[in-house]
């Protein structure tokens, strides 16, 4: 089979699997009207089990033992055994450019353990939920596109998180996040309303030149770090 064509010279990023039979990418960048969702979602629930088998995290290690998420179900032996050929132990997760169907009840990453994940120019076809996700290390969103629901309240991100150019077409929910690192956030557009109530930057936190059409609240957050909001524009409403 051929290689994946996906790729992304500016940052030396070549997608590493097999297009899918009589195509020219993978199940993870195949566009959304090719993609069959079941399949997709097997695929990835054998990839995140083979990249938490490969990685040494506590969190992570207690995750793959209680077995409860919906990965475990759909997972597939040998496509786990496939992709833990193209990883290398140690390595940031690799979700750049991924192309996801609309998340679900039962397909998302709510509660899940992340572990130094890129998702760079990945798109999230519908809702997208990320709901008390411990990203442990670097959390990378940027020039994502998120065009339903994004929700990543109660999210923790132990390390640098970059939303920088992502675009929100729908809600985007950040209450009561935890930043403990960077949170940049330059250049993102937030066509929804945006709820950052009650969220916590340790951190500093860039939103400069960032774009809110609806409405922003920021209630009660919290920054310890500076905090820079320069040139970022609010079209509506906006609370702090």
């Amino acid at each position: 089979m051929a290689e994946c064509r996906y790729s992304i010279p500016k940052i030396r990023y070549s997608c590493p699997f097999e297009a899918e039979e009589g195509e020219e990418y993978c199940i993870f960048h195949l566009p959304k009207e090719k993609k069959e969702p079941k399949e997709f979602w097997k695929h990835l629930a054998s990839y995140l089990i083979a990249l938490m088998e490969n990685t040494e995290d506590e969190k992570i290690k207690d995750f793959l033992n209680r077995r409860e998420a919906w990965i475990f179900q759909e997972k597939d032996d040998v496509l786990i055994g496939y992709y833990k050929s193209k990883i290398e132990k140690g390595k940031r997760w690799e979700f750049t450019g991924f192309i996801f169907p609309e998340m679900d009840g039962e397909h998302n990453f709510n509660n899940f353990p992340l572990w130094d994940a890129d998702f760079e120019r990945a798109q999230f076809s519908g809702n997208a939920g990320f709901i008390r996700t411990k990203f442990s290390g670097y959390a990378g969103f940027s020039w994502a596109q998120f065009s339903g629901y994004a929700v990543f309240s109660e999210a923790q991100f132990s390390g640098d998180a970059d939303f920088s150019g992502a675009e929100f077409s729908g809600y985007a929910g950040f209450i009561r996040t935890k930043f403990s690192g960077y949170a940049g956030f330059s250049g993102t557009q937030f066509s929804g309303n945006a709820y950052f109530s009650l969220a916590r930057f340790s951190g500093n936190a860039d939103f400069s030149k960032s774009q809110f059409f609806g409405y922003a609240n920021f209630r009660e957050a919290q920054f310890s770090g500076n905090a820079n909001f320069g040139f970022a524009q609010f079209s509506g409403e906006c609370q702090f």
